[in-house]
């Protein structure tokens, strides 16, 4: 099983791994959840504060830097990830 708040990664694993599609799901975002219960009125928030990153969420909240930085720092977690070995 395999989840993600991201569509286009949904996207991409299930044309990927068309055998597994079935077990690949997606959940929406925690801002989108939020909306959810402000509009059935659970809540009455006075300020809602979300984020919107130009790395999109791949690279994780320090991708409020500009969009060449944080395409930088998504490049170096990427070849961090994957051993040398398997390249």
């Amino acid at each position: 099983m395999a989840t993600s708040c991201c569509h286009s990664w949904v996207m991409a694993a299930r044309a990927s791994f068309p055998d597994l599609a079935k077990n690949i799901t997606d959940s929406c975002t925690p801002m989108v959840e939020t909306a959810k219960i402000i509009k059935k009125g659970e809540t009455s928030p006075k300020l809602v504060e979300s984020m919107a990153c130009p790395g999109g969420c791949v690279g994780g909240p320090g991708t409020l830097a500009s969009p060449g930085t944080a395409s930088r720092q998504v490049t170096r977690f990427a070849e961090a990830a994957v051993p040398k070995d398997n390249v």
